[in-house]
């Protein structure tokens, strides 16, 4: 019998029955991603009601009913913490945030095409998802989450009255019973998942691209500057010198950790003040250490001064 249903073999005792903490329950963390958002919204309650369509219009009137549902998901109004959807709900591959976002707006989008008690099962689940994405939860807090659970497989019963699901046998949902008491263990769920390292790494990569060309327009605003006498000159080389240092991190900490670069920053101040006194430079004519082309023209440590008002006279008198 456990093995016809179940693929459990009765006679097996695992040698894990006798240890007294042992809970397969309290092994398996809350996953909100793969459990609430991914499993139970859109693997789950999404498909249902593409197959309630299906079953009850048929494939052809099924398939324009959901291309009106995405178009009222394009016609979503801006507003704040939402996210416009340009070709509704049709992706190859959704990821997190898109689900956090469809979930939003899909109810008011699927209104008038499915039964009353499956928008309730809707509404009574995102209460239960929101619920446990609290950062602080109470228990207050917990008996609302379990109020939103009942409801949710309350409403639950149309799909298997409509032939859509014959159980609700699904791990992912199953999981969600267990929340209360593992947040009972492990505190608020929201974090248990954190970001993984392949996708922090290309978020990373991609950023550099970006600062450069931020860098290079910046280089222009500054030459523009300059000539329109908005900013003088050591100024702006002082900004964008800045701003080329902060592309090789790694370098600038080596050159710190150097007992010679100390050596080299006082040998700059000295070629500065020099050449402000009008006193020949003694390392003109040598080649810059650092990375990067070199930059003409005076440096400066830091020299910064506002732009000129529009009240003053860009014009000498000799120009006149």
């Amino acid at each position: 019998m456990l093995w016809d249903e179940w693929g459990v073999i009765a006679d097996i005792i695992l040698f894990t029955s006798n240890f007294p903490h042992s809970d397969i329950h309290a092994l398996l963390a809350p996953d909100l991603l793969h459990q609430l958002i991914k499993g139970t919204f859109k693997d789950h309650l999404v498909d249902w009601v593409c197959s309630y369509l299906e079953e009850t219009h048929g494939f052809t009137h099924a398939m324009e009913i959901i291309d009106d549902i995405d178009r009222r998901i394009v016609a979503a109004p801006p507003f704040s913490g939402l996210r416009h959807f340009a070709e509704g709900q049709g992706f190859s591959q959704w990821t997190g945030d898109d689900l956090k976002a469809l979930m939003k707006v899909y109810i008011n989008a699927i209104e008038g095409y499915v039964l009353d008690d499956m928008i309730r099962a809707f509404r009574a689940f995102l209460e239960f998802c929101y619920i446990a994405r609290h950062d602080i939860i109470t228990e207050d807090t917990l008996e609302d989450l379990e109020d939103a659970l009942n409801r949710f497989h309350e409403y639950c019963e149309i799909f298997v009255s409509m032939n859509v699901r014959s159980n609700f046998a699904l791990p992912r949902q199953h999981a969600m019973k267990h929340y209360p008491g593992l947040i009972h263990l492990f505190g608020a769920p929201n974090g248990f998942a954190p970001p993984s390292r392949n996708r922090n790494i290309s978020r990373r990569q991609a950023t550099v691209p970006t600062f450069k060309q931020r860098i290079d327009k910046l280089a222009a605003s500054l030459v523009d500057f300059t000539a329109r006498r908005m900013l003088t000159e050591p100024s702006a080389l002082s900004h964008l010198q800045y701003f080329e240092k902060q592309l090789d991190i790694d370098n600038d900490e080596a050159t710190c950790s150097d007992p010679s670069s100390s050596a080299g920053g006082a040998q700059t101040i000295n070629s500065n003040h020099n050449q402000e006194a009008g006193q020949p430079d003694a390392t003109e004519g040598d080649e810059l250490e650092e990375e990067g082309d070199a930059i003409d023209g005076e440096q400066a440590l830091c020299d910064i001064r506002l732009a000129r008002t529009i009240h003053e006279s860009i014009f000498s008198i000799d120009e006149v």
